[in-house]
C-alpha cells in the first residue's frame, strides 16, 4: 500500500520551532522504514514550495528557492 504524505507534514517536519515537528519527523521516518512507498503529489510539491518560499510576514516560511 502506497503512503500519501500531505504538505502539512512536510512543512513541520523542517520547522524545528514548531510544535508538531518531532512527529511530523517521526511520522514520516516511520513511513519510510516500513517500506511503503511514499507519493507526493505535484499539488502537494508545489504547495511545499509555495509555503516554503514565501516571504515570513506573509505567514511562510522565507526561505530562499
Amino acid at each position: 500500500m502506497s503512503v500519501f504524505i500531505d504538505t502539512n507534514v512536510l512543512v513541520r517536519s523542517i520547522v524545528p520551532s514548531s510544535p508538531m515537528h518531532e512527529p511530523a519527523v517521526r511520522a514520516i521516518a516511520s513511513v519510510i522504514e516500513s517500506g511503503e512507498p511514499v507519493v507526493l503529489t505535484p499539488q502537494v510539491t508545489a504547495e511545499f514550495r509555495n509555503v516554503v518560499t514565501r516571504p515570513l510576514e506573509k505567514n511562510g516560511l522565507g526561505l530562499s528557492p
